[in-house]
């Protein structure tokens, strides 16, 4: 293949050369009760079977369900293409509070086989509604602030983050 890898994605060659996904993660997701469900994948390129920067993956996206495989695309990605939206599995809906495997194997340009496949596990939680009203301060000390804030219908925790005015440093509590 000209541009291509020099050699194939081979994870039972001696050395191996997996070809494996890098970093393989639900970006987003969006839906809930009474809406479609759908998840965004990304992942980052393989480097094993790669020759210089020229090289160029396709890519097998599947769910797995008891150790079966299912096809989320019928033909492989394109090289340019690190990243798949997710609707079902198996012709089923995702739906909320429902855990999915996601896999990805990627094959170099030469075409002859695939690497090895990585799996990620992705659970759907129900989304919150945003916050009805802005927090309140009720207490204020050398230390501390204290705040409060209404409680949206279901149990959600919530993640605090501040920043000293004037300054650009942000703080996670």
């Amino acid at each position: 293949v000209i541009g291509g890898p020099r050699l194939p994605c081979a994870p039972s060659a001696s050395p191996p050369r997996p070809c494996l996904v890098r970093n393989l993660r639900a970006a987003s997701y969006e839906g809930g009760p009474g809406a479609a469900v759908s998840i965004i994948m990304l992942w980052d390129l393989p480097l094993e079977g790669v020759s210089d920067t020229t090289d160029h993956f396709y890519y097998k996206v599947e769910t797995v369900e008891g150790g079966t495989a299912y096809p989320v695309t019928l033909t492989d990605l394109a090289p340019e293409t690190p990243f798949q939206e997710i609707t079902e599995t198996n012709g089923v809906p995702l739906a909320i509070n429902n855990a999915y495997t996601v896999r990805v194997t990627a094959r170099n340009l030469n075409d002859e086989a695939y690497g090895t496949a990585v799996d990620v596990a992705v659970t759907i939680r129900e989304q919150p509604s945003a916050m009805v009203a802005a927090p309140v301060v009720i207490g204020i000390s050398s230390s501390t602030v204290t705040l409060s804030w209404t409680q949206t219908s279901a149990e959600y925790s919530f993640k605090v983050v501040s920043r000293l005015v004037g300054s650009d440093a942000a703080f996670t509590n």
